[in-house]
């Protein structure tokens, strides 16, 4: 994944265990390994949006759950924030799939 990142022009800040944000029940004591990957903002459009991610894994065996969570901020007339890029999501996930079947 850091690997994904890196080469679509994220910079990773911080690689922690996700429990030190945020408690989910479904990874307790029950075998799998969580990471949780922290982006530094990103600008685009000629500094006109802002937008970071985090990426949560939690994995067991040869298997993995990956949580994308992105958010963008736009400061034009007024400020914007979304919370949902489907497409951004997808390219990384298409990427990671990539680079697992090499």
């Amino acid at each position: 994944m850091n690997f994904v990142l890196k080469n679509q022009g994220w910079v990773i800040t911080d690689e922690v265990d996700p429990s030190v944000y945020e408690r989910d029940d479904r990874y307790d004591n029950n075998g799998y390994q969580n990471l949780l990957i922290i982006t530094d903002a990103k600008k685009k459009s000629l500094h006109l949006s802002i937008t970071h991610l985090n990426v949560f894994i939690h994995s067991i065996g040869n298997v993995c759950d990956v949580e994308i969570r992105y958010e963008a901020q736009t400061h034009v007339v007024k400020e914007f924030t979304t919370v949902r890029n489907d497409r951004l999501a997808q390219g990384i996930l298409d990427a990671v799939q990539k680079e697992a079947s090499q």
